[in-house]
């Protein structure tokens, strides 16, 4: 049994506490501190020559032997400030809060107050704590700082790079096309065309840098409208199959009646696209299937599944975030669907499929449903 009376053992559990006690009784008389409470108060006598002490008497006694500590100027302000630290004193209401003292310490001030009426005050060092915040708040200023830069950057040389490259696809349209007149030798001809192809490719990866720019700088408005779903998702497979990327092995899955949502047109379609393009890519002569399914909460998903190899967890928890380094490619066309989602309030989830395979979720809030 633990000796509650035994004033010596009471002691020393109170000294070894890392914060501050101290004790007053309901006449608002001093009854016990720790050694933590010595420390902060050096001037208090620790031997209990001042038990008994009216409170007053001993916030008057400190501020006479450490003036300085106070920063108490002039002899008004001294009674102000008696006067306050009584009228809290004789509230019963316990209180918390902080306090920051002229040396720079900040502590946490609390006191209860105990059935029979007794005060127990308690004084928690959180300098430590208080500095690794403003660290912290610096430190995520200059990484916001840092990617604003970047996004400015980005948004800038996007568009100092679309203007030479449309020149350059402009005069290889007109080598591929013989705009000029006369005979071109078929070589050149395949080599403008490549040129073509390349510079597109480009151009694509230029506009995509652009986009994501725009979203980091939140600089994206959307353009809500009510969407049918079949239809946008029927568009997204024709407009793949149009361009020979193997459009054949993608499947829409049957859907909703009255498949409608409310968003921006253009980029739910982009999302589709993005999303079929990166499993075509990635999943190499694996059918794909495209489907809109009803997640938690009632949330819309639009879902992208194939039946590929799928990838490891250490790369697959990371994608849709911009040059991802490891899943080939610079990762911009899933960043743009995860920044795109997430201007719609909801998200990119990608799900191991069981066997092999992966699924690519855009989660909407149930709200987006029509």
């Amino acid at each position: 049994m633990i000796p509650t009376a035994d004033s010596a053992f009471l002691k020393e559990v109170l000294d070894s506490l890392d914060l501050s006690v101290v004790v007053y009784d309901p006449d608002l008389r001093f009854v016990l501190a720790n050694n933590a409470y010595y420390k902060i108060f050096p001037n208090v006598p620790s031997d209990g020559s001042r038990r008994g002490w009216s409170f007053e008497a001993m916030l008057r006694a400190t501020i006479g032997a450490e003036p300085a500590r106070t920063a108490l100027q002039s002899p008004e302000a001294i009674e102000a400030f008696v006067a306050s630290r009584l009228a809290e004193m004789r509230s019963t209401e316990p209180f918390r809060r902080e306090y920051q003292a002229e040396n720079g310490r900040c502590d946490i001030l609390q006191r209860i107050v105990t059935p029979s009426g007794y005060q127990v005050s308690t004084r928690y060092d959180i300098t430590e704590q208080k500095q690794l915040e403003s660290q912290l708040r610096l430190a995520l200023a200059a990484v916001e700082a840092t990617s604003r830069a970047k996004s400015t950057f980005l948004g800038s040389m996007s568009h100092e790079l679309r203007t030479p490259l449309n020149g350059i696809l402009g005069y290889a349209e007109i080598l591929q096309g013989a705009m000029l007149g006369g005979q071109i030798d078929p070589g050149y001809r395949k080599a403008a065309g490549n040129i073509v192809e390349a510079g597109q490719h480009l151009l694509s990866l230029i506009s995509d840098l652009l986009d994501l720019a725009r979203i980091d700088a939140g600089k994206v408005e959307l353009s809500e409208a009510d969407i049918d779903l079949t239809e946008a998702i029927n568009a997204a497979v024709r407009l793949t199959s149009a361009r020979g990327a193997g459009g054949d092995r993608l499947t829409v899955a049957p859907l909703p009646a009255g498949c409608r949502m409310r968003g921006d047109a253009r980029m739910v379609r982009q999302m589709l696209l993005n999303l079929i393009g990166n499993a075509l890519k990635y999943a190499p002569g694996a059918p794909i299937v495209i489907s809109v399914e009803t997640g938690p909460d009632n949330s819309l998903d639009l879902v992208v599944t194939d039946r590929g190899p799928g990838l490891p967890d250490h790369i697959r928890e990371h994608l849709g975030e911009a040059f991802l380094s490891g899943a080939g490619g610079a990762g911009l066309g899933l960043a743009l669907v995860g920044g795109m989602a997430h201007d719609h309030g909801g998200r990119l989830l990608f799900e191991p499929v069981p066997g092999g395979g992966m699924r690519a979720v855009i989660r909407l809030p149930a709200a987006r449903r029509l």
